[in-house]
């Protein structure tokens, strides 16, 4: 037993751990830390390790001091004999544990060994420890990649969390008077007993908004996710936030990238930071594949993929009987071009009848994105091959991607009005969605927020640079980034995310605005770029959402529309008496009758009623 403690930096050591193992048994973390004189809940700790299993099959490990604890459960992706957690210093007085994967790992390694840092495996988890002794909060802004982590720092007693530049990795954490906890997904927190369940009415309502819980809020008042970019200190029962890193679009009294000349180095630049962000996202010990939808985001990335990969790239598509729905074609004429290995799954409305039962409690938090029902089975398909792949999310939002990016509007100001091009019920719309008591509950606070967040800087940015940064702040982390993590986390399958590394995202958000929405073109510049090198289909037709036929599903007899009018319009949900029923009365028939397509709002609703009897019944 005492090999098994000295492998991990424990022993007799300042932390005064009392257990930290690692058994056999991408990442999930948790934790506590006590404000009050009781030892930390190992229990607890490792009920709320358990919970998270799915995200790290391949390993559990943990930490016991005196009034902090840590749970790490392991999917090996680097250094596949090394790399357990939680890991220390050589002065045994920090301990961390971390979900992550820093592509810029090598480089740290040199840089830190140049300062006389030593290592004791090939792991960028360790890099991270060298790193915050080297630097503390200072060194944060260095990583690549994405990550969500935890360190003790047992001298000053001191408690640190941060979260990736995109919020990529997902970080939830929950304070009282009695403890602070921590972990990568709710539902390790709600292992918690005491854990206050009130619902956060705010983010409700955002939900039933947007299809999402907007960050940094979860859907319990108490319980928050920190925001991305930012890194939280806690200590001696205060918690302080701090951001590390934020987009940097030019302004008014900053210079852009210059477009002034040839526009073919803008073309060039991009595809020379795309080539890297792709080769250091390939960085790793087991193969790596890709979810390719056949659009050009997808398709960009399987191109360098494929020139960089040492082995043949996997490839991964969703496939539809409805044919305005398939984009089947456009993805295997992608995996023709560039040679990839292709695998395919056929989503039936069967296949997602079974897949949208199994979701509420798989998301553990109200989501309505019908996007992660294709997505789950994609992931599903690619786990059995891969353990980590490559996607194209953050494009759109880098680029301007989205129908609402073409709205010229310079004189709006970014949390004015809720954009319609995204909003599932308008405000006026769930004002008539909600009962009168459910709607009391909206009424007592004070002053309902916006759910689209301006920053301090955003009066002096385009009227597009507007739009992308609220889309990079909540839209993407909110939904597009949380699915990603949630469906693939599932199948413990790693996404990556090489638009979103930060170089790159640096030279997307100084590009001027007619680089990235040019008259009727979105994605100008990325369209450019790659037009020489992708099939021209692929470039010249327009974006479609990745979603099911919900509309027609929902008109259409059969299962699911059985599954969805049978919840919402069943006696538990009326006994809740959130809803009114006369609404949903109406949706249902206009739907029937094809006078108005109600689908995603019917879906909405039924996701949410799944979502209570899961977590609170």
């Amino acid at each position: 037993m005492k090999g098994v403690y000295q492998s991990l930096g424990c022993g007799n050591n300042r932390l005064n751990c009392s257990e930290a193992l690692s058994s056999k048994d991408m990442c999930g973390i948790s934790g506590q830390l006590r404000f009050d004189d009781r030892p930390a809940d190992r229990a607890l700790v490792k009920r709320m390790t358990r919970r998270l299993s799915h995200r790290g099959p391949d390993d559990v490990g943990y930490y016991f001091g005196r009034k902090v604890a840590f749970g790490h459960r392991r999917l090996a992706i680097i250094d596949l004999k090394g790399g357990q957690q939680p890991i220390f210093d050589n002065s045994r007085s920090v301990c961390l544990v971390s979900n992550n994967e820093i592509y810029n790992h090598v480089e740290l390694r040199r840089e830190l060994e140049a300062k006389g840092c030593g290592f004791k495996s090939s792991s960028d988890t360790e890099v991270i420890l060298h790193l915050f002794k080297e630097e503390r909060e200072r060194g944060f802004i260095k990583l690549e990649g994405m990550f969500a982590f935890a360190v003790w720092d047992d001298p000053s007693e001191t408690l640190y969390l941060a979260r990736d530049p995109f919020g990529i990795k997902p970080l939830y954490y929950y304070q009282d008077s009695k403890v602070f906890i921590f972990a990568s997904e709710m539902k390790a927190l709600l292992e918690y007993r005491e854990l206050d369940r009130e619902l956060d009415l705010e983010a409700i309502d955002g939900y039933f908004a947007s299809l999402a819980i907007p960050e940094p809020r979860s859907v319990f008042r108490r319980v928050r996710k920190l925001p991305a970019g930012h890194f939280l200190k806690v200590r001696g029962g205060k918690v302080v936030i701090e951001r590390y890193w934020e987009p940097r679009f030019a302004t008014t009294s900053q210079p852009r990238l210059s477009s002034e000349g040839s526009v073919k180095e803008l073309e060039d630049q991009f595809r020379n930071q795309l080539r890297r962000s792709v080769r250091v996202s390939l960085r790793s010990d087991v193969p790596v594949g890709l979810l390719l939808s056949g659009g050009v985001d997808s398709s960009s990335i399987a191109a360098f993929a494929s020139r960089e990969s040492q082995k043949p790239l996997h490839t991964f598509s969703a496939a539809f009987d409805e044919n305005e729905f398939n984009e089947s074609s456009f993805s295997r004429s992608v995996s023709e071009a560039f040679g990839t290995r292709h695998h395919e799954v056929l989503v039936t409305k069967g296949r997602a009848t079974r897949i949208a039962t199994r979701l509420a409690e798989l998301i553990d938090e109200p989501f309505a994105d019908s996007s992660s029902i294709p997505t789950y089975a994609v992931c599903e398909m690619a786990s059995r091959h891969v353990k980590t792949v490559l996607s194209g999310e953050g494009a759109d939002e880098l680029f301007g991607g989205y129908p609402w990016h073409m709205v010229k509007a310079p004189q709006r100001r970014a949390c004015d009005d809720e954009h319609p091009s995204r909003i599932v019920f308008s405000e006026n719309e769930r004002g008539a969605l909600y009962s009168s008591d459910f709607k009391s509950g909206f009424e007592k606070l004070r002053r309902r927020s916006s759910h689209l967040v301006e920053s301090h800087h955003t009066k002096r940015l385009s009227a597009l640079d507007r739009s992308l940064l609220e889309d990079l702040r909540i839209y993407l982390p909110s939904d597009i980034l949380f699915k990603s993590d949630r469906v693939s986390m599932i199948h413990s399958l790693e996404v990556r995310v090489p638009f979103l590394n930060r170089e790159f995202a640096d030279f997307a958000t100084r590009l001027p605005d007619k680089m990235k929405v040019n008259g009727a073109i979105r994605k100008y510049l990325l369209k450019r770029a790659m037009r020489s090198i992708l099939p021209s289909p692929i470039t010249q037709r327009p974006k479609k959402g990745f979603s099911i036929p919900m509309d027609l599903w929902l008109w259409e007899e059969g299962k699911w529309r059985d599954m969805i009018y049978d919840t919402i319009f069943s006696r538990r949900t009326r006994e809740r008496a959130q809803f009114e029923m006369k609404t949903l009365e109406r949706l249902q028939h206009e739907h029937e009758r094809l006078e108005r397509f109600h689908g995603y709002k019917l879906w909405t609703v039924y996701v949410f009623e799944m979502w209570q009897r899961t977590f609170l019944d």
